[in-house]
């Protein structure tokens, strides 16, 4: 342990087993080297200490075999897993520092390895702004971005992702099967490409109040939990397949909301004031709020708040439960229509209450029918109106007291 090194050039060590039963301990030595793990697929090494890599661009590599980092730390610049490998860990934890690695680089990289345990990749580069690093990942790491203002993408599907302590920004179509954290002090760069939810137990997201400027999907088995709000790009796309979202009584905010349209069972849980805000238009191709499931398949619990608040123009579509010949109070929302001008394009939908208060627009039918089913309270605008026309208004309620107001003869 009082070994000391000062060597002028890089030197790169090879590992070269081929068989079992190999340790790779440094007793808390430094090393200014590059390191290659595996010299055949039947190479296994066991890690014994922590691994500090201290060479500028310094890279870690596992080419071969089967490499077991236990619960340790290895450090170096970079980290790159190939083909055919495998890792496994009691909780290990591989950092990539980027010390020396210029920008565009990928600090760890793995392709089609296998792994075993959990493992967390932590990403603690001080790069500033105008540095972009990559990671790549194939299986269900942990990610922790956790310091530097760089600028990071994250590719492949990860378990949990944290960047804590980040203040940079990253592109947003992450896939993850655990927990998103993002920090307060970073940004999140525009992606055309969705991110997913794919997790198959509870899944907790926390923004601090970042934007997440992507669509994102939920079509994991799970439970996808708001710890605070969540807020989308003003034009994203929000799309949920299956699991149970959990607002929690948060709300999320997003251009347009959307469900898959299918067979497989679905609960929003939206606790005592959680609401799903959509700000974007439908313009009849793509809806502002489309969830056509059949009562069968929907399960909603708590407020069932549906805020639309686009103020501008363009005409928009909306539309709920398709199974119009059964609707039920239970299944349907509450609809706040706050701001605009537009004409809303409304199918045949049942709600339980519905308030125009703000709303300057044009109620019209949007095709597929004219019956609209109401549970609850009806509230109009005095500046709204109604497109001419054969509309059929059912109001379902079975007990209590509920409230027209039509704020003046709107017809």
């Amino acid at each position: 342990s009082d070994l000391f090194v000062n060597l002028v050039s890089t030197v790169y060590i090879s590992l070269l087993a081929t068989t079992t039963g190999q340790t790779f301990n440094t007793n808390g030595v430094s090393m200014p080297f590059n390191i290659t793990i595996g010299g055949g697929s039947g190479a296994y090494y066991t890690l014994g200490s922590n691994l500090n890599l201290t060479a500028s661009n310094s890279n870690f590599t596992v080419s071969n075999g089967t490499f077991n980092i236990g619960s340790y730390t290895t450090t170096s610049s970079r980290f790159y897993v190939n083909t055919s490998t495998t890792l496994v860990s009691s909780n290990g934890t591989v950092t990539c520092n980027g010390t020396g690695v210029a920008t565009g680089s990928t600090l760890f990289t793995h392709t089609s390895a296998t792994v075993s345990g959990n493992i967390t990749i932590v990403y603690s580069s001080s790069a500033t702004a105008g540095t972009t690093y990559s990671l790549i990942a194939e299986q269900t790491y942990n990610v922790n971005i956790t310091s530097g203002s760089y600028t990071v993408g994250v590719s492949g599907t990860v378990n949990n992702l944290d960047f804590t302590g980040f203040t940079g920004s990253s592109y947003a179509g992450w896939y993850i099967a655990g927990n998103l954290t993002l920090s307060s002090g970073m940004t999140t760069i525009v992606s055309a490409s969705a991110g997913k939810f794919l997790g198959s137990s509870t899944s907790v997201i926390r923004t601090n109040g970042v934007t997440v400027n992507s669509p994102i999907e939920f079509s994991g088995t799970g439970t996808y939990q708001l710890y605070d709000n969540l807020t989308l790009g003003s034009t994203s796309k929000a799309t949920f397949f299956s699991g149970t979202l959990d607002l929690n009584s948060k709300t999320l905010t997003c251009g347009v909301f959307y469900t898959g349209n299918s067979t497989t069972a679905k609960t929003i849980a939206f606790g005592a004031s959680g609401a799903i805000t959509c700000t974007y238009y439908g313009n009849g191709v793509n809806y502002t709020f489309y969830v056509p499931e059949a009562v069968a398949y929907l399960t909603l619990t708590g407020s069932k708040t549906v805020n639309l608040t686009y103020s501008g123009a363009n005409d928009s579509y909306i539309q709920t439960n398709a199974s119009l010949s059964t609707p039920t109070k239970a299944a349907s929302f509450n609809l706040n229509v706050t701001a605009g001008t537009y004409t809303l394009y409304w199918k045949p939908s049942p709600f339980d209450n519905i308030n125009f208060t703000g709303f300057s627009g044009t109620f019209r039918t949007g095709g597929g029918g004219t019956q609209f089913y109401i549970f609850g309270d009806l509230t109009l605008s005095s500046s709204m109106l109604f497109y001419p026309g054969s509309i059929s208004w059912y109001f379902e309620a079975t007990s209590g007291t509920q409230t027209i107001t039509s704020n003046g003869d709107r017809k």
